[in-house]
């Protein structure tokens, strides 16, 4: 297991981030036994909180594939990351900033199609995204 130690403080993160490893390393036995496994997670926060550094860690501990998704994010890097779908196994998208790749339409479609491809051809697809926003302490 992961122990993020480049993370400093937020130990409720890292605890989950550890929880979440765990469950895509035991995918398969947790499904059988019943436990549903979450498809992704949302970093979400202001500006230079350290989400992206997180989220940056925790696609490192996973050991899974990912693709890196941008606003510029072309056709091609999708099409060649389906491709390599077809062998099967744990894949993830790893979305830089949220809010603007929202506004690409074509992007959006991408992400779809990963999507339902990795559902019919049996993949795991796990999927990163950070997100700026104000965060107010009501949490």
């Amino acid at each position: 297991m992961a122990n993020f130690e480049e993370i400093v403080a937020y130990d409720y993160v890292k605890s989950e981030f550890n929880e979440l490893c765990y469950m895509l390393d035991n995918q398969r036995k947790l499904m059988e036994d019943g436990i549903s496994i979450p498809n992704g997670v949302l970093l979400w926060g202001p500006d230079d909180c350290g989400k992206f550094f997180m989220a940056w860690e925790l696609r490192n501990a996973t050991g899974i594939e990912f693709l890196d998704v941008y606003s510029t994010t072309d056709g091609n890097e999708f099409e060649d990351f389906l491709d390599s779908m077809e062998a099967g196994g744990k894949y993830g998208l790893f979305i830089h900033n949220f809010e603007e790749i929202k506004g690409n339409s074509d992007v959006i479609k991408f992400i779809n199609m990963i999507s339902e491809d990795a559902q019919e051809l049996g993949c795991q697809l796990f999927i990163i995204a950070t997100m700026n926003g104000d965060c107010d302490n009501s949490w």
